[in-house]
């Protein structure tokens, strides 16, 4: 799992050898998908690439998806959803 930190850093986190219904790995896996669910919303309705001369231009295009995901990720940290919860019919 790609964790950015906010900053420059970049984590990678692997569930490893982590029992598949344990608590622990069930947190990762509902953190894993509000955090996707709030970046795909976050695209659908998140600011839009400006033009003109204070446009970001290309780049801005570019990375725009990695600031939806820092976006998501503190979202996710400080929001519950609740949408493991509707997965599982809870």
């Amino acid at each position: 799992m790609l964790h950015l930190d906010g900053g420059t850093n970049l984590e990678i986190n692997s569930l490893g050898r982590v029992a598949p219904t344990s608590p622990e790995r069930q947190k990762i896996v509902k953190e894993g998908l509000e955090r996707a669910f709030l970046s795909q919303m976050l695209t659908a309705i998140g600011p839009r690439p400006t033009g003109g001369a204070f446009g970001g231009g290309i780049g801005e295009e570019q990375f725009s998806s990695i600031l939806n995901d820092i976006y998501a990720d503190s979202f996710a940290k400080k929001l519950d959803l609740n949408i493991f919860g509707k997965v599982e019919g809870k």
